[in-house]
Order: C-alpha cells, then sequence, then structure tokens
C-alpha cells in the first residue's frame, strides 16, 4: 500500500502536470477528490454508527419501559 504522504505527493504532481497543460477542470475534479473524499467517507461512517446508536438507544428506551411497566406490575401484586 502506498503511503498517504507519498499518495499526495503523487497527486500533486498529477495535478500540477494537468495544470501546465491547461486541464483546469480535470485538475480540480483530481483535487476534490483527494481532498475531500475521504471526509465523505468519513462523515458518512460517523452517520451510520449515529443512527446505530440511536436504534440501541431506542431499544433501551423501550426496555426500561417494560421493566417500570413489570416493577409497577410487582408491586400491586405485593
Amino acid at each position: 500500500m502506498v503511503e498517504p504522504n507519498e499518495e499526495l505527493s503523487a497527486a500533486r504532481k498529477v495535478i500540477v502536470e494537468m495544470l501546465k497543460r491547461g486541464e483546469l477542470v480535470r485538475a480540480a475534479e483530481l483535487f476534490f477528490d483527494r481532498a475531500f473524499a475521504p471526509l465523505f467517507e468519513l462523515s458518512s461512517r460517523n452517520a451510520e454508527q449515529i443512527n446505530r446508536l440511536t436504534r440501541d438507544v431506542s431499544e433501551l428506551r423501550a426496555t426500561v419501559s417494560d421493566l417500570t411497566r413489570d416493577v409497577s406490575e410487582l408491586r400491586a401484586t405485593v
């Protein structure tokens, strides 16, 4: 696997060459792909984790509600 710094260095070289050839749009696309794709991926993973945690909290609330009801029923029978 290529080290991140080597990958960035290689991407910079490609972008510079594109700019020298006047390929501004392609260079910008490559720059944004390299710069922001990891952030979008991280953001997506964080959103998945947040959704999973939200479901877990909902399940815990339901469990606590069930337990509270069970305790109330037990108190009523004592």
